[in-house]
């Protein structure tokens, strides 16, 4: 088959992205600023890219098989749940337990939507083919599919929004430089992904509605998940290799600040004493600018005093009065009847789940088996 000048350019950009879908992959799952599991999801979730991107490149040169067809299409339905699992175990880490089994109902359910298409023989395949590029036809288990893909990406796409407010509450009074590279990459990476599967299915509903758009919109996709590789492995390239410019003398974090050597004791001090009178902590909206205005001091050097006078960082600091303050809500019998919502909003949190994460942070144990604790000995 003689190719085109566009076509062969096409073909090339496509054969690329995967070949460097490979090396990204590499790059990942040897990467070692990541944790194992997050290798392992990260990975699952760039494999899956390529299959897609892979099964497309050889049905546009013609070297893929009829009986091969729509044979990664199924992976489509695990780009989010492996992104959501991504994201969450970046930000909060999560255990693996048979409920987790849950994401994998529309894959699975998916497979068997596709089992008639999987069951054509090659000439049925390529007549189905023909008639949906030309004409939008489409099998009543085709829409099934669609239908099932744009529902289940709606709801991963609400529960991940969720996910990244939540943390961006928490985030936003740490302040660390190592999370705002997380953060910086995860929001991206979010950028990405919605882009691609926004695409997919832009390109697949089309088929209800103008199909002749379907194979321009199909391609430009692929062509987009090709780049997004690349965004990808240059963005792994630079954090693999970043590592290089460690081999010189770094300097101290706070090696420019005008306050560097200075004793922050006083100040430190000083602090503790308006947290504590004031009770600033139980405002669930304070942030280390709201409370450096307060002090009158700059932000910049607010950070710098408690990191280097408290050694701690103004997330801990803060949550240190709250987790005091909702240990004595629990075991106070005026709060008896209290929820633990109810208890974590009281002390200063804006939600439950940062609240017992943050409480067993500190104290190694639950809100409600601390409850139980203190019930026990009193029995004692």
């Amino acid at each position: 088959m003689e190719l085109l000048p566009s076509q062969f350019l096409t073909l090339t950009i496509l054969f690329f992205g995967v070949y460097q879908g490979g090396v990204l992959f590499f790059l990942s799952t040897t990467s070692k600023e990541q944790s194992i599991r997050n290798k392992v999801l990260f990975g699952s979730l760039i494999i899956c890219l390529i299959l897609r991107l892979l099964e497309f490149t050889l049905q546009r040169s013609g070297l893929l098989h009829p009986s091969l067809y729509y044979f990664s299409v199924p992976l489509t339905m695990l780009v989010a749940p492996l992104f959501y699992l991504y994201i969450q175990n970046s930000f909060y880490g999560f255990k693996l337990k048979l409920i987790s089994l849950l994401h994998l109902i529309p894959f699975i359910t998916s497979i068997i939507f596709l089992v008639p298409f999987y069951n054509l023989d090659d000439e049925s395949t390529i007549i189905y083919l023909q008639l949906l590029n030309e004409v939008g036809r489409l099998s009543t288990n085709h829409v099934l599919y669609m239908i099932l893909a744009a529902a289940q990406f709606t709801i991963y796409a609400v529960i991940i929004i969720k996910l990244l407010r939540s943390y961006f509450n928490e985030f936003t009074m740490e302040r660390s430089d190592e999370k705002i590279e997380m953060v910086k990459w995860v929001v991206n990476f979010s950028y990405i992904i919605i882009a691609y599967i926004s695409l997919y299915f832009l390109a697949n509903f089309s088929l209800l509605t103008y199909p002749k758009w379907y194979q321009y919109l199909e391609l430009v996709n692929y062509l987009g998940l090709a780049f997004v590789i690349q965004i990808l492995l240059l963005f792994f390239i630079k954090t693999r290799f970043s590592g290089l410019g460690k081999l010189r003398i770094s300097k101290p974090k706070y090696y420019s600040s005008n306050i560097q050597g200075m004793n922050f004791d006083p100040f430190i001090e000083k602090l503790r004493k308006v947290m504590i009178e004031e009770k600033l902590y139980l405002d669930s909206d304070l942030r280390i600018g709201k409370l450096a205005s307060i002090l009158n001091i700059p932000a910049p050097h607010m950070s710098q005093m408690i990191s280097e006078g408290a050694k701690t960082t103004f997330y801990d600091f803060v949550n240190e009065y709250r987790i005091e303050e909702a240990k004595k809500l629990l075991i106070s019998d005026k709060y008896e009847r209290f929820t633990l919502l109810a208890i974590a909003m009281e002390s200063g949190f804006n939600n439950k789940t940062t609240f017992n994460r943050t409480f067993k942070r500190h104290t190694k144990m639950t809100p409600t088996n601390y409850l139980k604790k203190h019930k026990n000995d009193q029995l004692e």
